[in-house]
C-alpha cells in the first residue's frame, strides 16, 4: 500500500486501541511475521501494544509499524503472585476476558516483535478477546519499566548487596513490613560515577513516599527502620538523610531529583531474586 492512499481513520473507526487483541486471520499473519525465535501457537492472544497515537497517525511513513506481544493461556486459575503486577521483570501474567469467562495470560518481555500498520485496516480487533483498562495499564507499565528500572553503580550494588547474601531480601521485608503505609521509595547518590576505591563511601539520601494521612509516629518509625538498616553498611556507605514525606508534599522536582528504589523498580542480574515490593503490592489493592 502506497502512502498517499492509506487511510488512518479507517483503523480508528474499526476499533483499534492499545491492548486491542488480534482477530485469528491477524493473528495467523503476524505469527509468521514473528521472529524464529517465537513459537506462536493458534490459542495464542496477540496483543497490539502500540500507544494509541501511534496506531492512527495518520502518516504511514512516520509511523510504518506497530508493536505486539504474544500472550499465552495459562492452565491454572490463580496466577503466581510472584508474575503479577510486574513483579518480575522478564514475565508478567494477566487476568484476561474470553467472551463472558475471566481466563489468565502469561507474557515474556521478549515476545514482543513489529507488524506493518496497514494490517490493521484489513480485520477489526477480536470482540470476544479484552483487556480490562487496570490490566492493561499494568502490562505497558511493566513493559516500559524494563527501561525505566534504576540504573546504580555498580560498585555501590556491590556495597550492600554483597556483603551479605539475604541483604536484598532484608530491604523487600523491611518494605513488606510497612506496605501499607509506603507509596514510592526515592534514592539520590553523591555521584553516580564507579567508586573504585571502597574507603571513599558513597552518600545516599532516601525519600518515603507516604499517604498524607499516615501520622507522624509511623512515619518516624518508617524513618528510624530505614536509616538502620542501610546505616549497617557504613563506612562504604553514608545516610545523610531519611525524610519520609506526604504525597501531598512532594513536588515533581524534588522527585525528579531521585531515582525510584521500590523493590520492583530495582534491575536484578538473576532470575532468582526476590521480585516483591512497595509499588507491586500497592497494586493489589
Amino acid at each position: 500500500m502506497s502512502a498517499t492512499s492509506f487511510d488512518a481513520s479507517q483503523i480508528e473507526s474499526r476499533g483499534w486501541r492499545q491492548g486491542s487483541v488480534l482477530s485469528a486471520n491477524l493473528a495467523a499473519q503476524a505469527a509468521d511475521h514473528a521472529p524464529k525465535r517465537i513459537t506462536v501457537s493458534i490459542d495464542d492472544w496477540i496483543i497490539l501494544t502500540s500507544h494509541d497515537c501511534d496506531i492512527v497517525n495518520r502518516s504511514l511513513q512516520k509511523e510504518p509499524f506497530v508493536e505486539v506481544i504474544r500472550s499465552s493461556r495459562l492452565p491454572e486459575e490463580t496466577p503466581d503472585r510472584n508474575c503479577i503486577f510486574g513483579k518480575s521483570p522478564r514475565e508478567i501474567q494477566l487476568e484476561a476476558n474470553l467472551a463472558a469467562h475471566s481466563i489468565h495470560l502469561q507474557c515474556l518481555a521478549h515476545d514482543r516483535w513489529f507488524i506493518p500498520r496497514e494490517w490493521l485496516l484489513r480485520e477489526s480487533p477480536c470482540p470476544e478477546k479484552q483487556l480490562r483498562p487496570k490490566v492493561l495499564e499494568n502490562l505497558i507499565h511493566w513493559m516500559a519499566k524494563r527501561y525505566l528500572r534504576a540504573a546504580l553503580p555498580n560498585q555501590f550494588d556491590a556495597r550492600w548487596r554483597n556483603q551479605k547474601k539475604n541483604n536484598l531480601k532484608s530491604w523487600f521485608a523491611l518494605l513488606g513490613k510497612y506496605n501499607a503505609s509506603i507509596s514510592a521509595v526515592y534514592i539520590r547518590l553523591s555521584t553516580m560515577k564507579e567508586i573504585e576505591d571502597s574507603t571513599i563511601p558513597y552518600r545516599c539520601s532516601f525519600m518515603i513516599a507516604v499517604p498524607k494521612e499516615v501520622d507522624q509516629q509511623l512515619r518516624d518509625q518508617i524513618e528510624d527502620s530505614v536509616r538502620g538498616f542501610w546505616k549497617s553498611f557504613s563506612p562504604q556507605i553514608e545516610v545523610d538523610f531519611v525524610e519520609v514525606l506526604g504525597l501531598d508534599k512532594i513536588t515533581l522536582d524534588e522527585v525528579s531529583q531521585y531515582k525510584r528504589f521500590d523493590a520492583d523498580w530495582l534491575s536484578f542480574s538473576d532470575d532468582d531474586a526476590p521480585l516483591t515490593g512497595v509499588a507491586s503490592e500497592l497494586a493489589l489493592t
